[in-house]
């Protein structure tokens, strides 16, 4: 069994040539012809013999274990006219020795019918003949008619089409046959391999059985190996025993985990009717809310539909304004701008008495302060003098110089009867003076009815001046529009 597996891994020199086999051409029918592949043409040259051109097929470069061959066949004789050509044939050459080492593919490659000889691919050398044309054929300006002369044109195209076609077919073939050469080529080679594998096996084989003597090693390799076992199977054992333990806890784990789950299951379950029940009343809300809505909506709609057909009507009757309205309302507006010009000039008097009223109250004040302090020093006087023989005597002076000096009697009863009406007049001047300065807030305290007076004058005159302005507005669009009638008439 060495010796065979030598002799298969044996160099490829010493193994037999190829058998070259041929495979019968099929029927020259026009239709096979196409389908076949025509690798090269056969040969009518003298002595021509077979020529072989050998292509690097896949893995040329590693070594050349795959070639490629195309064989022309020739004829016996020294002329091509008097045999047949042979039959041309495709070999593929593998690794010597493979299960698979050759594979002859042959090809019909004998001339078609009236189109002339089957180009030939693969074949060194040789050149693809021109379709046979006719040189005689007349143009369309001879004889013959112009029916005759697109018939033949026709013919011409169709022809060389056709070989366009088959040129086509024969390229996809060759390609394809290329492909199954690379597969048939690793087939080959996994099986020589598969082949040196088994022989290496076969010489272990006899190795380990020539090599007797090492059983009783094997025999103490398997004693310690049973040994190794058994205390495997203890350990296994004792583990058993402790997953059983860790099985038991885990089931008493799952039990807690089991009720703890229930617990949970329940609360999700009361806290699911509560959100249930919180949603029922959101829901009732938001029915109520939309409700409330749709009545609001309804309302402003309404009130929205009303201002429209005012602002309509309104529309409408400023649209049917006259002339005479119109010029009513410049009047109105020019009254209304007198009586703006009056009330202003008003109130500057009015300001201008307050001034005038302001500075008399000041001065009788002043001289109201120094006839007060005067009389308190007469009266501090009087007290401390009363009692005082001086004074009596003083008095009595005094009594005597103004018995004396009746000039001045008329002028002093004349000043106590003036006393009560400048008394009253000094209290008329307070109040007055107090009110236009609770006007001008120069005292906290305030007049209501001034107050409220100015304040419904300032009223009046700010109501007087958007009447003004509102009259002026609606005169300027009168106007306008009045324009813009006249111009339209």
């Amino acid at each position: 069994m060495r010796g065979a597996a030598r002799d298969r891994s044996a160099s490829p020199r010493e193994q037999p040539a190829f058998q070259r086999q041929t495979l019968v051409q099929a029927p020259a029918d026009r239709d096979r012809r196409t389908r076949l592949p025509t690798v090269c043409g056969g040969g009518g040259q003298q002595g021509q013999g077979r020529a072989a051109e050998e292509s690097p097929g896949p893995g040329a470069g590693g070594g050349g274990r795959h070639r490629f061959t195309s064989i022309r066949g020739g004829s016996g004789s020294g002329s091509g006219a008097s045999a047949p050509p042979s039959p041309p044939l495709i070999q593929w050459r593998g690794r010597p020795g493979g299960p698979l080492s050759s594979i002859a593919i042959a090809a019909a490659c004998d001339p078609l019918r009236g189109l002339g000889r089957t180009p030939a691919l693969g074949c060194g050398g040789a050149q693809r003949p021109e379709p046979p044309v006719n040189r005689q054929t007349r143009g369309p300006n001879s004889s013959d008619s112009n029916a005759t002369w697109k018939l033949k044109s026709t013919i011409r195209d169709l022809e060389e089409r056709r070989m366009r076609e088959i040129e086509e077919h024969q390229l996809g073939v060759a390609t394809l046959l290329s492909v199954h050469q690379e597969k048939l080529a690793d087939v080959g080679d996994r099986h020589h391999k598969q082949l040196l594998e088994y022989a290496k096996r076969i010489e272990d084989l006899q190795d380990q059985y020539s090599a007797g003597h090492g059983k009783d090693d094997l025999l103490q390799e398997r004693e310690t190996e049973l040994r190794r076992l058994k205390q495997q199977l203890a350990e296994m054992e004792r583990l058993n025993d402790n997953l059983n333990n860790v099985a038991s806890d885990l089931r008493a784990e799952n039990q807690k985990l089991v009720l703890a789950l229930q617990d949970v299951r329940h609360q999700l379950e009361e806290s699911i009717r509560r959100n249930n029940e919180d949603s029922l009343e959101n829901n009732t809300a938001v029915r109520a809310l939309k409700r409330e809505k749709g009545r609001l909506i309804a309302k402003l709609s309404r009130v929205e539909k009303k201002l429209l057909e005012e602002m309509n009507k309104y529309e409408q009757t400023i649209k049917e304004w006259s002339p005479l309205e119109h010029v009513h309302f410049i009047q109105h507006s020019q009254e209304k701008d007198l009586e703006i010009v009056h009330l202003k000039k008003r109130i500057e008097q009015m300001d201008a008495d307050h001034k005038g009223t302001k500075e008399m109250l000041s001065s009788a004040l002043e001289e109201q302060k120094r006839l007060t302090q005067l009389i308190k020093e007469k009266e501090m006087y009087i007290e401390e003098r009363t009692g005082s023989p001086e004074l009596q005597e003083e008095f009595g002076q005094s009594t005597q110089t103004f018995r004396g000096n009746d000039i001045f009697q008329p002028s002093v009863e004349d000043k106590d009867r003036c006393l009560p009406s400048v008394t009253d007049e000094n209290h008329h001047l307070r109040e007055e003076l107090e009110s236009p300065r609770q006007q001008s807030h120069s005292v906290p305290a305030v007049d209501p009815k001034i107050l409220d007076k100015i304040i419904e004058l300032e009223c009046e005159v700010f109501q007087l001046q958007e009447l003004k302005d509102d009259l002026r507005g609606k005169s300027e669009s009168n106007r306008r529009s009045f324009t813009t009638s006249s111009r339209g008439r």
